[in-house]
């Protein structure tokens, strides 16, 4: 492939050779945490994999902070840190920089190609050899990460990527999205070929994960302890962050139908690390704010959510939006209708999705509120038991899911 990369860059490459590893920064004002980031990259590549050719590409979206001068001021010098800069693209930089990172990977014919937040102030030298080593070593073709969990951290993912990823594409994946990720070359190859959308985090790693899922290239995961990332300032809205991730799998289920209508049930995947249970650490949560928002969706949003809903899911919303907030309950069940409905609305397109997915936000804040009223009291046990029945409600779903997708 003729990559059209910046100016500048592929002489950089040509420079380099050859190399058996490639790590990608994908990089837009990451002044605060590059020199940590490009410092243990370097330090895990050198300690995991003496000998090998590794190089370190960091693709900048055109930062105004001088995050490329202090990548290459911390450098160790261990192996080559290539600069790929880029003009300010806004929301295309993310989608930009990565296909920069797969291009310059299928470049030099890297074995292996790890991309890796630049805001991953908890990235560890260790997390090379995790991600890097299940591909060289074991035949893998793609990683991801599992992190050390908080109570109710990343519900998004927990509450409806996982969940739906896994009872679509039948592999137990914890971690669609992680913030970091490994690909063999065969797959970068592929993603190429297909062509990396203009998505941006996390909408860009969930694409990522399930083109890897959907064709069938062996995936597995790594244990890499907790995440700490810089908080993105200003903070997007919660129905915004639906719109970009759960928008995405919904694209990605109208790509892949012909894929996941043939699979039932969910396997595990290879894990590499130690264990991580999730954390006792308590997290306090306004679930009285939640079913407020719930109420008012209740309230105003019938008529919209009666083109799409069926009746008796209608219905059920509407008598949970009664209960008093001491015992407010949200069947998992009613929940997976949910998704499954919004996620049929969107391929029928029957309003403006944007708007749709805003429709979606009160009930998911229904959801999280009954959740954690179920859970509170009852330990991390409760947590993960809760988690898991809600995985295999979705599995259950799925026949209901598949002849109504096949109907126009």
């Amino acid at each position: 492939m003729d990559a059209d990369f910046p100016p500048g860059f592929r002489a950089q490459l040509d420079a380099c050779g050859a190399a058996d590893l490639v790590v990608g920064l994908p990089t837009f004002n990451h002044g605060g945490a590059i020199a940590e980031v490009v410092r243990s990259a370097q330090a895990g590549l050198a300690e995991a994999f003496p000998g090998v050719r590794a190089a370190l590409v960091l693709a900048d979206g055109g930062s105004t902070d001088g995050t490329p001068e202090l990548a290459r001021e911390a450098s160790l010098g261990t192996c080559p840190l290539l600069l790929a800069p880029g003009p300010v693209l806004g929301q295309g930089a993310p989608a930009r920089a990565l296909r920069t990172v797969l291009a310059a990977a299928l470049e030099v014919d890297a074995r292996a190609c790890a991309v890796l937040g630049a805001d991953l102030r908890s990235l560890q030298p260790a997390w090379m050899d995790l991600l890097l080593s299940p591909i060289l070593r074991d035949g893998l073709e793609f990683v991801a990460p599992r992190y050390l969990r908080r109570r109710y951290e990343g519900t998004i993912n927990d509450f409806i990527v996982y969940p739906l990823t896994r009872s679509l594409y039948g592999l137990r994946l914890r971690h669609p999205l992680g913030g970091a990720f490994a690909l063999s070359g065969r797959l970068v190859a592929h993603g190429l070929a297909l062509g990396v959308p203009d998505l941006i985090r996390p909408g860009l790693e969930t694409w990522v994960a399930t083109t890897a899922l959907a064709g069938s290239f062996r995936a597995g995961q790594a244990s890499l302890g907790r995440r700490v990332q810089d908080d993105p300032d200003p903070p997007p809205a919660l129905s915004d962050l639906l719109r970009q991730v759960v928008g995405t799998v919904f694209d990605l289920m109208e790509e892949h139908a012909d894929v996941w209508s043939r699979i039932q049930g969910s396997a595990d995947i290879p894990s590499f690390g130690p264990d991580l249970p999730l954390s006792k650490e308590p997290v306090r949560v306004d679930t009285a704010r939640m079913v407020r928002a719930f109420r008012r969706g209740v309230r105003d949003l019938g008529g919209v959510w009666g083109a799409f809903l069926a009746p008796e899911t209608l219905q059920d919303l509407g008598r949970v939006g009664v209960w008093d907030p001491s015992r407010f309950y949200v069947p998992p069940d009613l929940w997976v209708r949910v998704v499954h409905a919004f996620a049929l609305a969107w391929r029928r397109r029957v309003m403006d999705r944007h708007h749709l997915l805003q429709a979606l936000t009160p009930i998911y804040l229904g959801w999280v509120a009954a959740f954690v009223g179920e859970t509170r009291e009852g330990g991390t046990g409760a947590v993960e038991a809760l988690e898991e029945k809600l995985c295999l409600c979705f599995e259950a779903h799925k026949p209901e899911l598949c002849e109504s997708w096949r109907t126009p």
